[in-house]
């Protein structure tokens, strides 16, 4: 995650706190934009969505993959 600049932190964060997102088939998604206020790949980014897609498998979460999106939602 950290080539996507992503922590587990936020990971979690977006899992405990996000907002529920359309998926594909039986899995399911939760977005959340944090405060950035740093550049990322040489340019300044105000703001990142940290967009999370997961399944559920009897008593766990499953993550499949993490994006990030950087820009202004606010």
């Amino acid at each position: 995650m950290p080539h996507r600049g992503v922590t587990e932190v936020e990971v979690i964060t977006v899992l405990e706190r996000g907002q529920a997102v359309a998926a594909q088939g039986s899995r399911r998604a939760k977005e959340l934009v944090f405060s950035h206020e740093k550049e990322w790949a040489g340019r300044y980014y105000p703001e990142k969505k940290v967009k999370v897609v997961y399944m559920e498998e009897e008593d766990k979460m499953v993550v499949v993959t993490v994006l990030a999106y950087y820009g202004r939602w606010s």
